[in-house]
C-alpha cells in the first residue's frame, strides 16, 4: 500500500476487549482528528476503578507515521514507527524500546486484534465494537 495514501479510519469508535481477564473490562476508542492525527484512549476498569490507561496518537511527521503511547504517568510518549501496512492491519516498531518492540493492530470481520511482542511476553488483545 501507498504510505503518502495510509488511511486508520477503519480503526475509528469504541471497541471493547472480549478477551480480558475475569474481573477486568478494558476498552478503547479513536477518533479523527486530521488525515495525518488520529487520537486514542485505552483503559482498564475492575470494578469501578480504572487501573490502566494509555493516551495514543497516530501521526504523520514528514513521510513517516508514528504511533505514539503515553501510559499513565509518563511524562514522556514512547514513539514506534509504521513499518508495515495494509488496507485493515498495520504493524509499528521501536527496537530500541524495552517492552515492546513491536505494535501490530488488525481487522477482521467485526473485530479488532492488537498484539505487542518483543522484549517480554507477547499479549494479544481481541477487541469487539462497542454498539
Amino acid at each position: 500500500m501507498d504510505k503518502s495514501k495510509v488511511s486508520f479510519d477503519w480503526m475509528l469508535g469504541s471497541w471493547q476487549r472480549s478477551n480480558d481477564k475475569v474481573g477486568q473490562k478494558t476498552y478503547e476508542s479513536w477518533s479523527k482528528l486530521t488525515d495525518t492525527l488520529y487520537l486514542g484512549l485505552g483503559y482498564t476498569l475492575k470494578e469501578q476503578d480504572t487501573i490502566w490507561r494509555e493516551h495514543v496518537r497516530f501521526f504523520k511527521k514528514d513521510t513517516s507515521w508514528y504511533f505514539s503511547v503515553k501510559g499513565k504517568g509518563d511524562t514522556l510518549s514512547t514513539d514506534f514507527m509504521l513499518s508495515k501496512i495494509t488496507t485493515q492491519s498495520f504493524v509499528c516498531e521501536n527496537p530500541n524500546n524495552e517492552f515492546p518492540k513491536m505494535i501490530s493492530y488488525n481487522l477482521k470481520g467485526d473485530s479488532l486484534f492488537a498484539k505487542i511482542t518483543g522484549g517480554g511476553p507477547d499479549v494479544e488483545f481481541k477487541f469487539g465494537k462497542e454498539r
